[in-house]
């Protein structure tokens, strides 16, 4: 083939031109025998030959699903035409033009591959396909896109896998502070209630849901709870600093207005040297108090007894103490 046809009466090529721009061209004449074959299609079904032998003998018609003869194929001129290899797994997809009416036919297509591993399979390289074919270009984009979704699959598998472990940890939480006895507020860094238990609200009987709190602003609910105190100034003053103590646990004890004592705990969530937060905890020591109050009165007691036994004991002489015995006796 030593000049490509005119195309459209104003366009010849010279072979090596044809070459480069259709690799994977087939020539066929009136019997569908090979004239003349692409470089890189007659590598890729190397060590068969192509040329000489008839396109039945290495290809099958995929699409459209007719007989395959000459003027099958002229008639799908403007039409999609799939080729299977007889041979391999190679598909080509392309399209059929008349060069000479009634006697010869050209087929102009590339291997129809949907992964980079297809190629691999095949035996193709990058530079087998001419530079107009976007088809690598595509393939290389599906392969990043494909890439990304499973790292965003495998992501999103992860997420769910700690999201599912989040909840059963706030479970296991929520049902330990539920059973301490003890009432318990977790703030997170912004001083925005985390977690808070029924206990806190019932020792100031406090009428919202602990759900409902979830989120809100945990200062103005300590403020309110430091009204119930008998020093309501004194200790929303200290419920204000301890708030923002980021580096040192806190205590006090507080007596409220209806005679109970607590001790007010506030304990600093430290992650990675950074501040993550404080947990409130809010202690009933009403009875400890009493039990205190109860042994000093106690200790005073008999204190006061010794005192009297002292000063009674002193104030009688001993040979009296002696005579009184000698008489009874």
């Amino acid at each position: 083939m030593e000049v490509i046809p005119a195309i459209g009466g104003a366009i010849q090529l010279l072979p090596e031109q044809f070459e480069a721009l259709f690799p994977f061209h087939l020539v066929l004449d009136r019997e569908l025998r090979i004239v003349a074959a692409g470089s890189v299609l007659k590598r890729l079904c190397q060590p068969r030959t192509l040329e000489s032998e008839l396109l039945s003998a290495h290809f099958r018609l995929h699409r459209p699903w007719d007989e395959m003869t000459f003027q099958t194929l002229a008639a799908y001129g403007t039409s999609l035409v799939l080729l299977d290899s007889c041979h391999s797994s190679l598909q080509l997809r392309g399209q059929i033009c008349e060069l000479k009416p009634g006697s010869t036919l050209l087929f102009l297509g590339s291997p129809w591959i949907t992964a980079i591993e297809d190629m691999k399979r095949l035996g193709l390289k990058v530079n087998d396909f001419p530079p107009h074919v976007a088809l690598v270009d595509q393939l290389f984009l599906l392969q990043a896109r494909n890439v990304a979704l499973k790292e965003s699959q495998c992501l999103n598998a992860d997420l769910k896998r700690q999201s599912k472990q989040l909840r059963k940890t706030s479970s296991r939480l929520r049902a330990l502070l539920d059973n301490l006895h003890s009432a318990v507020m977790v703030v997170d860094e912004e001083n925005a209630v985390e977690i808070i238990n029924q206990d806190l609200l019932d020792l100031f009987a406090a009428e919202p849901d602990p759900d409902a709190l979830l989120g809100r602003p945990a200062i103005p609910l300590l403020l309110e709870f430091a009204q119930r105190s008998d020093d309501p100034v004194s200790f929303s003053a200290w419920l204000q600093a301890a708030s923002w103590q980021i580096s040192e646990p806190l205590s006090t004890d507080v007596t409220l207005k209806d005679g109970r004592s607590l001790q007010v705990r506030s304990m600093p969530i430290h992650f990675d040297d950074t501040s993550q937060g404080r947990v409130w905890i809010f202690l009933d020591i009403s009875s400890f108090r009493h039990q205190q109050q109860e042994l000093a009165r106690q200790l005073q007691q008999s204190r006061l007894l010794k005192q009297v036994s002292d000063t009674i004991r002193r104030s009688i002489r001993p040979e009296e103490i002696f005579r009184s015995t000698a008489r009874a006796v």
